[in-house]
């Protein structure tokens, strides 16, 4: 998750900017049923839906903060008491489309909508989607795999 905050203008003249940047990494567990949708000797497609758990295991939000030209770089862990992210759990819905070509290779494509509202929305493009659509998720994410089944 990377965000800029706008310029923070001062009286004296002063010029304040901070650009965010965090990663995240999640531990998530996907539970999902599939119904075939399309069925042929040499392509075969499904639809996906279920929920998922997932779980913080780590991360680093880096701050630059920009004033009267000098940059100062900041870094401190994405979880805990008053960091970027309020929750290490996170849980939700999962949708999401799969095909099957020549019984063996794999190509799908996902996505989650967290329920768990776990960080702040403070811009980027899931702050725009939450400014569009209200009651919208505010974790977001979006998978392709393509894979080899034996």
């Amino acid at each position: 998750h990377k965000h800029t905050e706008e310029a923070e203008h001062f009286p004296d003249g002063r010029i304040t900017e901070s650009d965010i940047d965090t990663k995240a990494h999640f531990l998530t567990v996907p539970v999902r049923i599939g119904w075939n949708a399309y069925e042929s000797e040499n392509l075969s497609f499904q639809l996906l839906e279920g929920f998922y758990a997932a779980y913080g295991i780590g991360g680093t939000t880096n701050t630059t903060v920009t004033e009267l030209g000098i940059q100062t770089e900041t870094s401190s862990p994405a979880f805990g008491k008053g960091q970027r992210y309020r929750s290490r759990f996170d849980y939700g819905l999962n949708i999401g489309a799969k095909a099957t070509i020549n019984k063996h290779y794999v190509v799908g494509l996902n996505s989650e909508f967290g329920f768990k509202r776990i960080y702040d929305v403070q811009g980027g493009l899931v702050g725009a989607i939450a400014s569009i659509i209200p009651g919208v998720s505010t974790n977001l994410s979006l998978g392709l795999s393509v894979g080899y089944q034996f």
